[in-house]
């Protein structure tokens, strides 16, 4: 390992105004609208997101905010690509050799043996006193080692949720509300604004390249659909899985999505055993491309594996990439498209979330209450169901259009997310 290559990718320890120099940093002050982080968690963390999420960029933000607005010591701060690291060994040679109180290394799921690595620094001390933030693409490609008993937390870092979202593509006037608001009678006001950016939140999701392409140009250039779907690709022939069969699970997700399926149907239908069905499907689950809905024994309120499942993708971009590079059309409307956020956005702010196999029109279990997504404008209430509708609103009926009550939860669970 050269130390000297990895100091050289540290400018700013010569100089901390080198910072804003450097690509992702410019790329985000250069927009009209601006993503931006602070540091804030002073414990070590290892955050897990999909490709292209935006993670070197928070982690330069975060490095911006120590350097610029912390006016931290330059040399207490050092930033590893992993990709340039051998072995297991060069983390913990290049902890020892560089003394720096705050550690960014990016992409650590590149070096074989890294977990071994981090144990070791812990449990030797060599992190006393400092702070180490990670970075990984996946869980596909963690060991199945935890840290038991170490000071460091899993976090997952996913694509910008639909409050973030908004505060960051609304108005002043939005903005200043969505930083107090209570509840959700306190949005109506903006729900024409908050409806139209629920509908761009459909076409760009959370991925921050394709957002601010969206929102800024008023298009998505083919290339990030590419680099999405090439990443995805190539995480899935390094688990050894066939491109053929995830084309084709894909192909019939996408025309299934909110449906409730089976492995075994998916198999019959592209020629695979349920087994392989299910293998793909978690190795999806694990990249952080998809995700599955479980059915709920309401009796003994627990998950009913076996059963028929809903799949979704963990983001709307992944759904428009696969469209287009996969089917080379549109499948997923609007109706879909709202249930994948609706279900998207209670798996991040609720403990479980499943759906109802007794009760067919009823899409989600999630906190003990009932709810079901109905994507028109004039809903009927059901009792003892919250009804989230595409306009409709009657609180007295908990009726409650489904953007205005997606950004309440997320405000319930605190403050807009730094991650």
């Amino acid at each position: 390992m050269d130390i000297s290559i990895i100091l050289e990718k540290n400018p700013w320890r010569r100089n901390r105004e080198e910072i804003k120099n450097d690509d992702h940093v410019r790329e985000v002050f250069s927009r009209k609208h601006k993503i931006l982080y602070s540091f804030h968690e002073k414990r070590n963390l290892i955050l897990i997101g999909p490709r292209r999420v935006g993670k070197t960029t928070y982690f330069k933000l975060l490095i911006y905010d120590l350097l610029i607005n912390k006016k931290i010591n330059p040399d207490e701060v050092l930033y590893v690509s992993c990709e340039i690291l051998n072995e297991h060994s060069d983390i913990i040679e290049l902890l020892r050799l560089i003394n720096s109180k705050y550690v960014f290394l990016d992409e650590i799921t590149f070096v074989e043996g890294w977990e071994r690595a981090v144990k070791f620094a812990i449990d030797q001390g060599i992190l006393k006193n400092r702070v180490l933030y990670i970075t990984g693409s996946s869980t596909a490609f963690l060991r199945k080692e935890t840290f038991p008993g170490r000071k460091i937390t899993f976090l997952p870092f996913m694509p910008l949720d639909f409050l973030r979202f908004s505060g960051i593509f609304g108005s002043i006037s939005l903005k200043e509300t969505l930083e107090r608001f209570k509840d959700m009678e306190d949005l109506m006001p903006h729900f024409p604004e908050i409806f139209n950016l629920f509908l761009k939140y459909m076409e760009c999701g959370g991925f921050p390249k394709p957002a601010l392409q969206l929102m800024e140009d008023g298009s998505i250039k083919q290339e990030n659909y590419d680099e999405i779907y090439s990443w995805f690709r190539g995480d899935m022939l390094k688990l050894g899985r066939s491109e053929e069969i995830s084309k084709a699970l894909i192909s019939r997700i996408l025309e299934t999505l909110t449906t409730r399926v089976a492995f075994h149907s998916i198999g019959n239908y592209i020629g695979v055993s349920h087994r392989i069905v299910r293998e793909y499907v978690e190795e999806m689950k694990n990249l952080m491309y998809a995700d599955f809905c479980y059915q709920l024994d309401l009796q003994k309120k627990l998950p009913v594996f076996r059963k028929e499942k809903k799949i979704y993708f963990t983001d709307p971009f992944i759904a428009r990439t696969f469209e287009k590079k996969i089917l080379g059309k549109t499948v997923a409307g609007e109706t879909k498209m709202a249930e994948m956020i609706a279900f998207n956005s209670l798996k991040a702010v609720s403990r479980d979330v499943f759906i109802i196999a007794s009760d067919g029109e009823t899409d989600f279990w999630a906190d003990g209450k009932k709810m079901e997504v109905k994507w028109s404008e004039r809903v009927s209430p059901r009792k003892d169901t919250i009804i989230l509708s595409k306009k409709d609103y009657n609180p007295k009926a908990s009726v409650y259009p489904l953007p205005i009550f997606v950004l309440h939860k997320f405000k319930e669970r605190g403050e807009i997310s730094e991650i």
